[in-house]
């Protein structure tokens, strides 16, 4: 049986998600297919620019250097000790991955950054 969670407890629970990035160092790392790190990004503080109606739109990433030519395909966000605070997937605009990117080909010594991204419970 899947629980089905009220607004509010939802809410809360991205809340916990914020609290965990903004705890520390936290960073969003950018692999391939391989699990090859493309690029890491560092969050900011706070991390959230707002939450409402279950939906967590982020604060803007600072733009970080591409370290190697290859196409993303996920990403972790980890805090500063290393430990993995969720899995995130990547796509193109028109995929249904969780953070879309006008292309997932990242080419080394360019310049990535997140601008109002937003991560939901269903």
């Amino acid at each position: 049986m899947s629980l089905i969670l009220s607004t509010e407890l939802k809410n809360a629970r991205l809340q916990v998600i914020c609290d965990a990035i903004d705890n520390g160092s936290s960073k969003l790392v950018v692999y391939n297919a391989a699990q090859d790190v493309i690029c890491e990004l560092i969050f900011p503080t706070p991390c959230k620019a707002d939450i409402s109606n279950a939906v967590l739109t982020f604060n803007d990433l600072d733009e970080s250097m591409v370290l190697l030519s290859s196409t993303a395909t996920n990403a972790k966000v980890v805090n500063d000790s290393d430990t993995v605070l969720f899995d995130l997937t990547i796509g193109n605009s028109d995929s249904t991955a969780d953070i879309k990117l006008p292309s997932t080909a990242l080419y080394q010594g360019s310049l990535l950054r997140l601008n109002g991204w937003t991560i939901s419970e269903s």
